[in-house]
């Protein structure tokens, strides 16, 4: 309870007291950093009890749809048999499998075909058969990200790489089996991940990065001002600066229509705040530098 107490003022202080600048800048570096952390964690779990709301019930209703019309689309007699490197099957080429139908809005930017088998097929079939997996007769191609603007943006995993294996109805359904598994896990899996994913991308690869970068941005401007900074300071401002920053943008992502701007303006408004609470601080250790 101590601990939240501390945080709490020291969080309050850093959106609120210039003056409190001056105590921050009496501890060592490991105190902010500390205070980050602390400040990182409450955020993914807010962010992740947020974003769970929306995305969970919405991701296990997809993986249901999927799953559900891949068993009914896949042939009931269809047999694909993956032996040293190539495949045969008991069905005429070119063999295909319709992609899922999940809603009007995502179908719309999905290919009409899941998979398609043709040994003749090349990486123009791609387009050509509006397929995501087109397996020729020694690799198999599906398009890489940004496939819409760009045909050439075509992976390739050699049918050599792959173990020998059949593939019927019943190993389909034994797979989707694990897809079951996840949507039973999804509710208690996916908001750890989403919290690890906010603290580790979000604030120690982004919010941390930026304060880095913004120390270096202070100490120029304090070198200029005739002011007396090492970086360590510079950090523990620039650290103690992105308090608002951090909390608005969190605010902001509960709303999709604005978060896409929120980069710019988080470190705009973090060297802002950083220069401003450098200046109105009036710590005496950051006095002006006497003119020799």
């Amino acid at each position: 309870m101590k601990k939240l107490k501390t945080f709490w003022y020291v969080l309050k202080n850093s959106i609120t007291s210039p003056k409190y600048y001056k105590d921050v800048l009496k501890t060592d570096l490991k105190f902010s950093i500390k205070y980050f952390l602390m400040l990182s964690v409450f955020a993914s779990i807010i962010y992740s009890l947020y974003a769970s709301i929306k995305t969970v019930p919405q991701t296990i209703s997809t993986v249901k749809i999927m799953t559900s019309q891949i068993r009914e689309k896949f042939p009931d007699e269809l047999v694909i048999n993956f032996k040293d490197g190539s495949w045969e099957a008991n069905e005429p080429e070119p063999i295909i499998i319709p992609m899922p139908s999940v809603s009007s809005e995502e179908d719309a930017h999905l290919p009409d075909n899941l998979i398609v088998f043709d040994k003749n097929g090349t990486i123009d079939s791609l387009g050509s058969y509006n397929t995501y997996v087109l397996v020729n007769e020694e690799n198999i191609l599906y398009r890489s990200y940004g496939y819409e603007t760009d045909p050439k943006k075509v992976s390739t995993q050699p049918l050599k790489n792959i173990p020998n294996v059949t593939l019927d109805k019943s190993t389909i359904n034994s797979r989707l089996e694990t897809a079951d598994k996840f949507v039973k896990a999804a509710p208690y899996v996916m908001p750890i991940f989403i919290c690890l994913y906010a603290f580790i991308f979000n604030y120690i690869g982004g919010a941390l990065f930026y304060s880095l970068l913004i120390a270096l941005f202070l100490q120029l401007i304090a070198f200029f001002a005739k002011r007396k900074i090492d970086y360590k300071k510079a950090c523990q401002i620039s650290i103690h600066a992105m308090t608002a920053p951090i909390i608005l943008q969190l605010i902001a992502s509960f709303f999709p229509q604005i978060s896409m701007y929120t980069v710019v303006w988080f470190i705009i408004l973090s060297i802002a705040l950083a220069i401003y609470f450098m200046f109105k601080m009036e710590d005496k250790d950051l006095r002006k530098i006497e003119k020799v």
